[in-house]
């Protein structure tokens, strides 16, 4: 737990008790300002002296407590971290229910602006993996290109793919690809 304690808690959640999703004071510094304000680091704080924490970018989790605080009966010190353990398993399951939703939405990636920007933009000329998508504009979300993660297979030579329920995760690209829509869609 380096660097999070009980303060740190308190000056990123205000002190109240509940569950909060804050930016993550680990984050490295050389992420851009837009990455650095992103709540990607969830506080549950359920007495005032105990709190628990998961970090989506880092993977920093557990759980700190006021060290000044009288020393916590042991039977409710174990029952706040099976607690807090029961909180994280669901926060993970929620987690990989969204990733698989998300890659089940996806279309192909051939004649997508998703492969248009790989292909102009990155100069990438081999054949491109399986386990990369497009995911069109859907409400407020704009055009993306997603990636699983997972085990993949080989299904020929050099050519690999992805079962949808081995899909572990999922990353977007939207930013960059934005602006070659808006590129393509400027007059000349």
């Amino acid at each position: 737990m380096i660097g999070l304690d009980l303060d740190t808690l308190d000056r990123l959640t205000g002190g109240r008790l509940g569950t909060h999703d804050v930016p993550c004071p680990l984050r490295s510094p050389y992420h851009s300002m837009q990455g650095r304000r992103r709540k990607v680091l969830r506080v549950w704080r359920v007495e005032p002296d105990f709190a628990t924490f998961c970090c989506a970018r880092c993977g920093e989790k557990g759980y700190v407590h006021d060290r000044h605080a009288p020393v916590r009966d042991p039977a409710k010190l174990a029952r706040l971290r099976a607690e807090a353990a029961k909180r994280h398993r669901i926060h993970e399951a929620d987690r990989l229910s969204k990733a698989q939703w998300l890659w089940a939405q996806r279309k192909p990636l051939t004649g997508s602006i998703g492969e248009r920007y790989l292909r102009e933009k990155r100069r990438i000329g081999c054949p491109l993996p399986a386990t990369l998508g497009f995911l069109p504009t859907h409400g407020d979300y704009p055009p993306s290109m997603i990636a699983a993660f997972g085990l993949a297979h080989e299904v020929e030579p050099g050519l690999i793919a992805i079962a949808d329920d081995a899909v572990t995760g999922v990353s977007r690209t939207c930013y960059r690809m934005v602006r070659i829509v808006s590129a393509a869609t400027k007059p000349r």
